[in-house]
């Protein structure tokens, strides 16, 4: 069975719906267009090449110039999620425009003729604009599937596509975000064109690496013989994809918020805790139960997509007035687990800015903001609120002396961990005052695998974070604390008192992410990977604890690998090793760019940056920023680290003094020994570095 080819009404209808869906949509593409689906569009590509600026006179590409034919035993159809004529224009406008196969394109060659290139998961007739489509089988694929079973060398790459109107997940208590935000929901014709215009100028699109529909059979449905029936296996395997994607942006199904606070109410560790602490016969069961709740009212989130949608935006307009950019580093790692794992996101602490830093990072770049463990002290009116809404819970800085506390934090904890929304924590606890990592914090950690050992859900991976300022807005009060003041208790204002100081910000700010850790692996090193815990007060088995430790000292030590050597700390380690912290110039330059080149002749590790500024540029650099000084001599200007600017470089310094202490140790020996052979070199190496490494 087949159909018949695009007619001249289809491309008419889709050049004036395209052009209408243009005025009102402008969809950000997230991520990057995989390169197997762009070399296969080039290969079936049997036109001249486009031109982007060939246009039909009304800033939309003619449908004649545009149309690729999609003809070989392999071609390539689109999978979308539903039926939606939109979503299918939104994608083959964009597909248009960055020159790939579009899902209108039809299919022509020895094994298929296509009408189109897309198929849709949840098929059906559209014709009522009050109905969502129904779950009927594709028919195109159960064509596909049936010449693949003819034909041994054919094949079809199904590419899986993402589309967001908006990305509020539903909330049972926000009717209009029930109404016009997307959803978990199917919309129906009528709900999609009020999303369309509300939300066109706030649409996402992601395409996925394309998948082999062969593969695919063999993966999933090899031992089906009956086509409707491989049909359905193979939909439930893409919707599950498709699912999991929409997951990774929009964060879960939100609709049974209520019912979630009275589950954790009415969970047997809470329900243990009030019993225990009712037995103490202090206090009635009425005011211990209201007790427990006041702690959970006290501790939860209450995510609202508008609180996150209004933090973007001033933060937008708060990063332009802080910093040159903000610089971020091998996310795509991040974004490519995102739907198969659990994220748990524990990056370094440097500066107050982090806590919004990271959730505009990661919002920016089309996924769900985590919920953020922040400290109490931030709970204050107002504030508190806004920080709660945007995904902030709240935890106490001591857990002590209070068990029923303890319960419901617990619980609340893994509640978020079974329904897989990604969280964060900072992992030292607090901020570094000294520019090196501080040893962890494995309280949180703990907590989080004792919820997993109780009852996984996604496997969970931990996402090490290195923040890279080259000016903090805690400088002056960080430079005191080194200088021997005693250390100021965080606070929101805190943040207040260093906002006022914006004008003396400048500079970029780098956000790396380091190589995941993988609990599943290093649970089954420890042997303690069949270890269940069935109540919330078990304690950890000496198994699982060293698996804590050695998650710790993993997430520590990928912080560290992901480090970024930027110009200010660069002069950081060249001008504090000199006895009077100044250098003649060019010596300065010199002793920048050796730097430089031996951190890429011999790096650290491959996820170090470094900045690709020369000697010379650095220096102009950190004259901009008054980190340094030019000091006038007769022969020959010198070099010299800014007044009063000492002690803040010393924590600059310390960020990325580790990526060279191979290369400082093994100069050391060098300088001592005179000659020395690589044996003698590998032999002390070998001892002394894991001191030094840690």
């Amino acid at each position: 069975m087949s159909n018949k080819v695009g007619s001249g009404f289809g491309n008419f209808y889709r050049r004036v719906s395209g052009k209408i869906l243009d005025i009102v949509a402008k969809p950000e593409v997230l991520g990057v267009i995989p390169e197997k689906l762009q070399s296969l569009s080039d290969a079936h590509n049997n036109t001249p090449a486009l031109n982007n600026q060939s246009h039909d006179g009304s800033g939309e590409q003619s449908a004649v110039s545009t149309t690729k034919r999609n003809s070989s035993t392999r071609p390539i159809c689109y999978v979308l999620f539903e039926n939606s004529k939109s979503t299918a224009l939104l994608v083959d406008s964009e597909a248009r425009r960055r020159q790939l196969i579009a899902p209108f394109d039809p299919i022509e060659g020895a094994y298929f003729t296509e009408q189109s290139s897309v198929l849709y998961l949840k098929s059906g007739n559209e014709g009522s604009p009050f109905h969502s489509p129904n779950d009927s089988l594709s028919t195109r694929l159960m064509r596909f599937i049936d010449v693949l079973k003819q034909h041994r060398d054919a094949d079809v790459e199904l590419v899986p596509i993402t589309v967001f109107w908006g990305r509020a997940p539903d909330k049972e208590d926000s009717m209009f975000k029930l109404l016009f935000a997307d959803s978990w929901a199917t919309p129906s014709a009528l709900k999609q064109s009020v999303n369309i215009a509300i939300h066109g100028r706030q649409t996402f699109l992601e395409f996925h690496d394309p998948i082999s529909l062969r593969d695919l059979i063999a993966e999933t449905a090899q031992d089906l013989e009956n086509t409707s029936a491989m049909s359905k296996r193979i939909t439930q395997h893409l919707c599950g994809y498709l699912i999991r994607q929409r997951e990774a942006v929009l964060g879960p199904d939100l609709s049974d918020r209520r019912n979630m606070v009275e589950d954790i109410i009415s969970s047997q560790g809470v329900t243990d805790a009030i019993d225990r602490e009712i037995a103490r016969g202090n206090k009635l069961p009425n005011d211990v139960r209201l007790e427990a709740r006041g702690y959970l009212d006290e501790i939860a989130s209450d995510y609202a997509h508008s609180a996150v949608r209004f933090l973007e935006k001033t933060l937008t307009w708060l990063w332009t007035q802080l910093y040159d950019g903000v610089e971020v580093h091998h996310f795509q790692g991040v974004r490519s687990i995102a739907d198969e794992y659990e994220l748990v996101y524990t990056p370094s602490h440097r500066s107050h800015v982090d806590y919004l830093l990271m959730s505009y990072v990661i919002y920016k770049r089309g996924m769900v903001v985590p919920y953020i463990a922040a400290g109490d002290n931030l709970n204050i009116p107002g504030v508190g609120s806004l920080l709660r809404r945007a995904g902030a819970f709240f935890i106490r800085r001591s857990f002590k002396g209070s068990p029923l506390y303890v319960a419901v934090f617990k619980e609340y904890l893994h509640s978020i961990l079974i329904r897989n929304h990604a969280i964060e924590y900072f992992i030292e606890g607090g901020r570094s005052r000294t520019g090196r990592l501080l040893p962890p914090k494995t309280g949180m950690l703990a907590m989080t695998i004792h919820s997993h050992m109780r009852a996984s859900g996604k496997p969970i991976a931990f996402i090490p974070t290195y923040f890279g300022y080259e000016r903090l807005m805690e400088g002056g009060t960080y430079v005191g604390e080194m200088s021997g003041k005693p250390k100021e208790t965080e606070s929101i204002w805190g943040i207040i008192k260093t906002l006022r100081k914006i004008e003396r910000i400048f500079g970029k700010v780098h956000v790396s992410f380091g190589e995941p850790v993988f609990l599943d692996q290093v649970l089954t090193a420890h042997g303690a990977d069949k270890i269940k815990v069935t109540d919330n007060n078990e304690p950890l088995s000496h198994e699982a604890r060293l698996v804590v430790d050695d998650v710790a000292e993993s997430i520590m030590r990928n912080i560290n690998r992901a480090a970024v050597l930027n110009p200010v700390t660069l002069l950081s380690l060249v001008l504090l090793a000199t006895p009077k912290h100044a250098l003649d110039e060019e010596t300065c330059i010199k002793q920048l760019d050796t730097y430089r080149s031996l951190a890429e002749a011999v790096p650290y590790d491959e996820r170090v940056e470094i900045t690709t500024l020369s000697g010379r540029e650095i220096v102009a650099y950190g004259l901009k920023l008054k980190l340094i000084k030019r000091v006038n001599h007769l022969l020959g200007d010198m070099i010299a680290i800014a007044d009063g600017q000492g002690v803040l470089l010393t924590y600059f310094r310390n960020n990325i003094v580790h990526l060279f202490i191979m290369p400082s140790l093994i100069a050391s020996l060098v300088q001592h020994n005179g000659r020395i052979s690589r044996e003698e070199i590998g032999s002390v190496v070998q001892t002394l570095y894991p001191f030094l490494q840690a």
